[in-house]
């Protein structure tokens, strides 16, 4: 295909050249297409460690590729944020002690100061059963004394015999806690039986007063 315009003739065919008139006389000038270089690249590689290793600093990653022409990236750099693990606290107990007297278990809980991010490593248990020792020691305590009871004879409804009174626990001792005392309380008692009057023998007359008159 050739086009006129303003004495320039163009032709345009696999390679591109210009034709000028001049003097009735054709001039053409060729100008060939240069062909764009091949570039042959490999895959990039993983991208490396980060620059920091410090929780809540970001640092700096690279990867690089192998290529066979100059105007290729053969690197990369990014920003990164190196992994955080997890923070938590001491463990607290969070209940009591199971024993009252001697070995038992307690709850501990401890809690989150930081929350995994970036990979880093997740939260342990928050929760244990750890051992305890508990003495809960406790004296024993009564309530008052009863009133004495009546008289119990050994025989019959008269004599010697025994009065009792007693007291009750009002709680009980505990682990190493002192022990109740005595609850029952005892003292002899008496009362006399009654008994008829007996007479002896008159005994031998006194003697003789005399009196005036001759009298006895």
């Amino acid at each position: 295909m050739v086009q006129f315009c303003c004495h320039l003739i163009v032709v345009v065919l696999v390679t591109a050249f210009v034709a000028e008139q001049c003097h009735g006389f054709v001039r053409i000038r060729i100008r060939r297409r240069r062909r764009a270089p091949v570039c042959n690249s490999e895959a990039w590689a993983s991208w490396g460690a980060c620059s920091s290793n410090l929780c809540g600093r970001p640092g700096n990653s690279n990867r690089n590729r192998k290529v066979n022409c100059g105007n290729a990236n053969k690197s990369e750099r990014r920003t990164c944020n190196p992994p955080c693990n997890c923070q938590v606290s001491q463990f607290y107990p969070s209940s009591i002690c199971s024993a009252t007297c001697g070995a038992g278990t307690l709850k501990q809980t401890r809690f989150v100061q930081r929350l995994p991010s970036n990979g880093g490593r997740a939260c342990p248990n928050l929760i244990r059963n750890a051992p305890c020792t508990r003495y809960e020691n406790r004296n024993c305590e009564t309530n008052t004394w009863a009133s004495w009871s009546t008289c119990k004879f050994l025989h019959g409804s008269c004599g010697p015999g025994t009065q009792r009174r007693h007291r009750n626990v009002r709680r009980t001792k505990l682990c190493r806690g002192s022990d109740c005392p005595a609850l029952d309380e005892s003292l002899p008692c008496s009362q006399c039986c009654p008994t008829d009057c007996v007479w002896g023998e008159f005994g031998a007359w006194s003697a003789c007063r005399t009196l005036c008159y001759g009298s006895r």
